[in-house]
């Protein structure tokens, strides 16, 4: 439980910021992971659907798609290269569940845990230094665009 109030507190305060002293692209990712994060939560909370990791999970697999997609497309139109490394984590989330269906050397559950949650970790500490680096530009007058041309 304290990792999932860590993560959500850790994706409000990053969208907060966001909305209030960034660029596009990190507005558009910081509020699709605090929609990706909160979906999860909500779903699980309406269904009363508990993730015991032993076997494959379906709805954080539509969640962590839907998220993939998001970041690949503003990997793609943004003048950003940080967008990438959120995408590449966020594969990382997808292929685990990808892979548990067809798990035949059954790998530990621990596994599939570190493989489909822990890369939110990881984009967490990307956006704070996407939005630092914007906070930095901004401070020195370097004015960047927010998509490609």
């Amino acid at each position: 439980m304290i990792r999932v109030l860590f993560q959500n507190a850790a994706a409000l305060t990053l969208f907060l910021w966001a909305m209030k002293r960034c660029g596009a692209p990190e507005k558009i990712l910081s509020s699709a992971l605090l929609v990706a994060l909160w979906t999860n939560l909500i779903a699980r909370w309406l269904l009363g659907y508990q993730t015991h990791f032993a076997t494959f999970d379906p709805m954080s697999m539509a969640i962590d798609g839907a998220l993939l997609v998001t970041a690949v497309g503003l990997s793609l139109r943004s003048n950003r290269t940080w967008p990438l490394w959120f995408a590449a984590l966020q594969l990382l989330a997808v292929c685990a569940h990808i892979l548990r269906p067809f798990d035949v050397n059954k790998v530990h559950a621990l596994s599939y845990v570190i493989l489909s949650r822990m890369p939110t970790y990881a984009q967490l500490l990307v956006l704070l230094c996407a939005m630092t680096a914007f906070e930095n530009r901004r401070r020195h007058g370097i004015q960047a665009t927010d998509w490609e041309h």
